[in-house]
């Protein structure tokens, strides 16, 4: 072994503390890295399988159809298949239950024969005429199982069917991450039954699929279809490259790879302070090794190949780690997203990633202090005590030391911490980091729960009831009336129907017709203006709709009702919660649609708001109307709601809180390596302490108070820092994940909390060096060099 490999494993083993916090720094920000692009190469491979094996449909189009529609879809150029499927939503409940949900039923023309959109069966047989079959995942939620018997409810109907067996759906994604509707499958007769029509869609795939092809092909046939005398709801385009996750997997990607690399910086970060100190006790050899001949290359050599060391050493802990990491993260998300099996596997872009920062970020962190060290000549080397630095020379020195009536150990600790500058800049800046990460994540959580809060109050209602059948307005306001609790009821329009866009292609609109007089109703306007009594067929449209459409305030907007050409003028522009709602006045809506002094939706605001209260009253107004034979069909709360849409982001929130700890890590470990350092360089100092009467007690508590100061320190560089890393951190995730910018509110918990934790964090970090320096005796102290 060559004497260069002889010093650096001397150099790694005379310390072991010191090359394993270094070790442990660097290998938490690779893991970081490791974990974040193993998951990402794994969930895109097994998104893209379940899509591919899925079989995507390339064009949907809405109607009541029979079989000769489909005879007519077939026989259209281009079509490679066609099917026939309906989608209906109904509610359900378990036999003997008494509250009924919100469920979704589909029904394929042939479960045995899918030729698009495919499910599979995993447990049990397909629905027959007398049963149905469950979701696994709706299942599993629902603690539905084989042979139970559910009832269902649809057009004043009820029906109970046995469950006949569990299918797998990768388009359905768990209950309990999204808040999505029960998913059940039934017959085609029994869904014909319930819904009163044969199939409102046909699925198809196109023998060659482009975007324009299928667009044009939709055209084609809706027109073929209205001449035969259908009536057509509008067609859709699919997006079959990609899983529908996968754009929240890129935009986790590009997240979590911005807090990686700030973990792995901090990590760099400790290793320019470990190399720092290193360099400073080794000034001395330096200067030997240069006076026996050594060039400033062969220093330069010798230290950076320590630096490869340390960074070979991380990658043998952190490749493993990361691959492990990214299996369970992936176990973790997939399962929301209904991927039935997640295996281990090592990914290569992972380790590419890691080999790749671990190998060349080290070496280049440690750069500047090895130049430094290898530009020395033989004579400033020797002459180099290395360790000294001593305290008081510049202005802000002076000034530290001026402090008068503090006690003695609290100056001793004021004064050593800002001893070395460079190292308490660095140190800080790794907490400091950790900081302004968790207050930013903190704080886009506290504007996603507050936009969130914001936009429901828009509506300003508690409880809205769906009626299945338009009826009298007077009567159900009456009615509402009646219950006990009620401050406010408003009976709203509501259709459905589908916005035609410049390009030929539609998009699906909810309409909510609102009355002149509405209390309830205040949204959030972006653009333009609000509607007036005077209005007539003037809408609001929603904000992310005419975002998508490039549609503005002023222009004029066409879909049809009851198959007759409407032509409306945009008058403003509304935030919502559902991306697809826009409001008209309701004697508009009534009078395009032959409801005049009729309604099918009710908004109710109650004498108390809390969610308890809440579905209390939704189940009252539902007896209420139904002993008055007023058929409901769904229910809602507002405080349900927010509660669906904080599952959503839960598991993000986490997510992101995982990475903010790693850099936690990355920083108690760089201030832990920071005061081991110290302990090492101030020997001599703990020694004249011990010999001049001070305790172990006294000596840790003097470690221990720079480390908890350190870590005030670094919170308050960080809580100024968090203020615009937060704003813009809020609004990335707004845009990406509900497609709305969040209104920013800073976490002043989120920032406490962090005061907290910091302080503990140093305490903690700073215990083991103190400790050690406790352990000193005044002879190995005095008699260190």
């Amino acid at each position: 072994m060559s004497l260069t490999w002889r010093k650096i494993w001397r150099d790694l083993a005379h310390n072991k503390a010191r090359t394993a916090l270094a070790v442990l720094a660097i290998a938490a920000g690779l893991f970081a890295l490791g974990m974040i692009y193993g998951a990402y190469a794994q969930i895109c491979e097994l998104l893209d399988q379940v899509q591919q094996e899925w079989v995507p449909i390339h064009l949907t189009i809405w109607g009541y159809f029979d079989d000769d529609a489909w005879q007519i879809a077939r026989r259209q150029p281009g079509v490679a298949a066609v099917q026939k499927k309906s989608e209906s939503y109904a509610r359900w409940r378990p036999d003997g239950g008494k509250a009924w949900q919100d469920g979704l039923f589909d029904a394929y023309q042939d479960y045995e024969n899918q030729l698009m959109g495919r499910v599979r069966l995993v447990q049990g047989e397909w629905p027959d005429e007398h049963s149905l079959a469950v979701e696994r995942q709706t299942a599993r939620y629902y603690h539905i199982q084989p042979g139970m018997v559910v009832q269902v409810e649809a057009q004043g109907r009820e029906l109970s069917l046995r469950v006949s067996g569990l299918v797998y759906d990768p388009e359905r994604p768990a209950p309990d991450f999204t808040g999505a509707n029960a998913a059940f499958y039934l017959a085609p007769e029994t869904a014909a039954w319930l819904t009163g029509y044969d199939y409102e869609r046909l699925e198809i795939r196109l023998a060659d699929y482009s975007r324009v092809d299928a667009n044009q092909a939709g055209q084609e046939l809706q027109a073929r279809l209205e001449k035969a005398g259908y009536a057509i709801w509008g067609f859709q385009v699919w997006n079959v490259e990609d899983h529908w996750f996968q754009d929240s997997v890129d935009t986790m990607l590009v997240i979590m790879t911005v807090l990686g690399a700030l973990a792995l910086g901090m990590s760099l970060a400790i290793m320019v302070n470990t190399l720092n100190a290193l360099i400073a006790q080794q000034v001395w050899q330096i200067g030997v090794m240069k006076t026996l001949g050594a060039s400033s290359w062969r220093v330069l050599r010798t230290y950076l190949l320590l630096a490869w060391v340390y960074a070979g050493l991380a990658l043998l802990a952190a490749a493993p780690a990361g691959a492990y990491g990214a299996y369970r993260l992936n176990v973790w998300v997939l399962s929301h997203v209904n991927v039935l099996e997640v295996p281990f596997q090592f990914s290569p872009l992972a380790l590419g990633v890691q080999l790749a920062a671990g190998l060349l970020t080290p070496p280049l962190a440690g750069l500047l202090p090895v130049l430094q060290a290898a530009r020395l000549s033989p004579q400033q080397a020797i002459n180099t005590y290395g360790l000294g630095a001593g305290f008081g020379k510049s202005f802000f020195d002076r000034l530290v030391g001026q402090l008068r009536g503090l006690p003695r150990p609290l100056a001793l600790s004021l004064r050593n911490t800002f001893r070395r500058k460079s190292r308490l800049a660095l140190t800080l800046a790794c907490l400091a980091l950790g900081g302004v990460m968790f207050m930013m994540i903190m704080s886009a959580t506290a504007s996603f729960k507050g936009t969130i809060s914001s936009i429901t109050s828009y509506y300003g209602d508690d409880v809205r009831i769906g009626f299945t059948r338009p009826a009298p307005v007077q009567h159900l306001v009456e009615v509402a009336a009646s219950v006990p609790g009620v401050e406010r009821a408003e009976v709203w329009g509501a259709w459905s129907s589908r916005l035609k866009l410049a390009n030929g292609e539609d998009r699906y609109i909810g309409l909510r017709g609102v009355p002149a007089d509405s209390q309830i109703f205040k949204p959030r306007l972006v653009g333009g203006r609000m509607l007036q009594p005077s209005d007539d067929h003037a809408i609001l449209l929603n904000y992310r709709l005419a975002q998508e459409a490039g549609i503005r305030v002023g222009d004029e907007v066409h879909f049809d009702l009851l198959e007759r050409p409407t032509t409306w003028r945009v008058a403003g522009l509304v935030l919502l919660p559902d991306p697809y709602d826009s409001f008209v006045p309701v004697e508009a809506l009534a009078k395009a649609t032959g409801l005049a002094n009729r309604g099918v939706r009710l908004h109710v605001i109650t004498a108390q708001h809390e969610l308890a209260t809440q579905e209390m009253m939704a189940q009252r107004l539902e007896q209420a109307f139904k002993a008055r034979y007023i058929e409901t069909n769904w229910t809602w709360t507002t405080l349900q709601w927010e509660a669906q849409e904080w599952k959503e982001y839960r598991d993000t929130h986490y997510l992101l809180l995982v990475m903010a700890l790693i850099a936690a890590l990355v920083g108690a470990i760089g201030l832990m390596s920071s005061m081991a350092i110290n302990v090492v360089e101030r020997r001599r100092e703990i020694g004249v302490m011990r010999a001049i009467g001070a305790s172990s007690l006294a000596i840790t508590g003097i470690f221990v108070a720079e480390g908890v100061l350190v870590g005030i320190l670094s919170w308050l560089l960080a809580t100024p820092l968090s203020l615009p890393a937060g704003r813009l951190f809020s609004q990335v995730i707004g845009q990406e994940l509900i497609d709305l910018p969040l209104d920013y509110s800073f976490s002043k918990e989120g920032a406490l909390l962090w005061l907290a934790s910091v302080i503990l964090i140093s305490a903690l970090a700073s215990l083991w060096p103190a400790l050690r320096a406790a352990q000193v005796s005044v002879r190995q102290a005095l008699a260190y060099e």
